[in-house]
């Protein structure tokens, strides 16, 4: 087995020893920040026929259904998440100025 396939079968809870705040993301209509867990779920109120009903993730400060982007994991840091990386403790998810790079 080599180093990429040991990454991929990481286990479910890999990164959290370091400290990075998964999931986080930012209504981009009045700017609250959260996790998807911290989101108010409501069925699709057009459902497509012969299709399972999705679930809108709706912000809890203003209301405004699926309107949010993807933050940096990195604790603290409020930038648009513009980079995927696969690292030996799981996968990051960050913006240019926290991506992981060669040591």
């Amino acid at each position: 087995m080599d180093e990429m396939d040991r990454m991929l079968m990481r286990a479910p809870d890999a990164g959290a020893a370091m400290n990075i705040e998964k999931d986080k993301m930012k209504c981009t209509e009045c700017g609250w920040i959260g996790t998807p867990a911290m989101t108010d779920k409501v069925p699709d109120p057009r459902p497509l026929a012969k299709f399972a009903r999705d679930i809108w993730h709706i912000c809890p400060a203003c209301r405004t259904p699926e309107n949010f982007r993807s933050l940096c994991d990195e604790p603290g840091c409020e930038i648009e998440m513009s980079c995927g990386t696969l690292t030996p403790d799981g996968y990051r998810n960050t913006c240019h100025r926290h991506a992981p790079g060669p040591k």
